[in-house]
């Protein structure tokens, strides 16, 4: 129990540290014109600690070295702190088009990619995470089916009660090939 209650506490002292005031902030009872002055000046141009992060969709693989450059530094410009890298398919679920599919996940081309954003977000001073799967197959050209997500499936078959019987079951239907 002791150590259920020291990992909660971790979450919210995070949070009481992270709602410290902004640097150069001076709280000494100043009046609400000093505090909009300090907001106007510092909410066009944050310090990067104080930046935006965003989701980055990297839309069925579909980058380009071209296109991670002009992304990140758009990101810069705009004063975001960092992105985080979403491979997904499901570009075109609900009626969506098509879109152009790029190096598969995983694979020496997407890596290539990934870490030439990495480096281009490191030259730009921005933070990058990723999604640790593409879209909604949880994993790449390496996960074998022995490693890959499992589907829980079920058939249903009913039988007469009151006596013994053998009765073959078919296979649950599934949309995996394993």
């Amino acid at each position: 129990m002791k150590a259920i209650k020291f990992l909660w506490t971790i979450p919210v002292g995070l949070l009481f540290c992270s709602c410290s005031e902004p640097a150069g902030y001076q709280n000494d009872d100043s009046s609400l014109e000093d505090i909009y002055t300090y907001l106007a000046d510092n909410f066009e141009s944050p310090d990067a600690l104080h930046g935006v992060d965003c989701w980055w969709w990297w839309l069925n693989g579909n980058v380009t070295k071209e296109a991670i450059t002009r992304d990140l530094e758009a990101m810069k410009s705009r004063n975001f702190y960092g992105a985080m890298i979403f491979d997904a398919g499901g570009h075109n679920h609900r009626g969506g088009r098509n879109v152009p599919a790029g190096p598969l996940f995983g694979s020496e081309a997407w890596n290539e990619l990934f870490v030439f954003a990495l480096d281009e977000a490191e030259r730009l001073g921005l933070e990058i995470g990723f999604n640790i799967q593409s879209g909604w197959n949880l994993g790449g050209p390496r996960v074998t089916p022995q490693y890959a997500a499992k589907q829980l499936t079920f058939a249903e078959t009913k039988v007469s009660g009151g006596s013994t019987v053998s009765v073959s079951l078919d296979m649950p239907r599934t949309n995996r090939d394993f």
